[in-house]
């Protein structure tokens, strides 16, 4: 899902040959785009994750299948 809420600039660190190839493969114009999307999709995989796992230990507590 993407989300369209209002943006705000952040500084964090990433290393430098992440940002190589960030520089190399995705035009300046769009790796704000680029970096806010990837960002998501990593958020949505780790909430699933989590819910995965409490999932699974719901199961084990309670000895279901």
């Amino acid at each position: 899902m993407k989300r369209t809420d209002n943006k705000k600039r952040v500084n964090f660190t990433i290393s430098i040959s992440v940002m190589k190839e960030l520089e190399n493969l995705v035009p300046a114009g769009s790796r704000s785009d680029f970096v806010n999307n990837a960002i998501e999709g990593a958020l949505t995989d780790w909430g699933r994750r989590k819910a995965s796992e409490l999932l699974d230990e719901a199961r084990k507590k309670y000895k279901l299948k």
